[in-house]
């Protein structure tokens, strides 16, 4: 099991050997029946920063590893609101956009902005 904290260490742990690897974010949903034979790396980018704030919103970049409820109560402790019905939803805020998160009326889709990648496959970022 290796962790990466930053886009160096990833692509580091992904060279590391010939293994099939095995990326974590919280690993909630994950339960193993038998032996991975293979890399594990587990998500531990952090960070929450303002990228922009206008009157009517707040722009926040959030790191993958970032567990999710904890962005949440973050947030409300901001006092800004349009996450807080999705409190306590298990994982991490790299998962939130593939599983589309949502709750009591409110879905990710409607107040993320953009996401940054990076391909195992290509090498390459949508940021670059």
């Amino acid at each position: 099991m290796i962790t990466f904290d930053d886009l160096q260490s990833l692509k580091a742990a992904l060279g590391y050997d010939a293994n099939p690897k095995l990326i974590l974010g919280g690993g909630s949903n994950i339960l193993f029946t038998k032996d991975f034979e293979g890399t594990v790396l587990k998500n531990e980018i952090k960070g929450i920063s303002i990228v922009e704030t206008t009157e009517n919103q707040v722009i926040v970049e959030v790191g993958a590893g970032e567990i999710w409820h904890s962005f949440v109560q973050y947030c409300i402790s901001q006092n800004w609101g349009g996450v807080e019905n999705l409190s306590l939803i298990p994982g991490t805020c790299g998962a939130a956009p593939i599983q589309n998160i949502g709750a009591y009326g409110v879905e990710l889709k409607d107040i993320l902005a953009s996401v940054t990648c990076y391909s195992t496959e290509t090498k390459e970022s949508n940021d670059s």
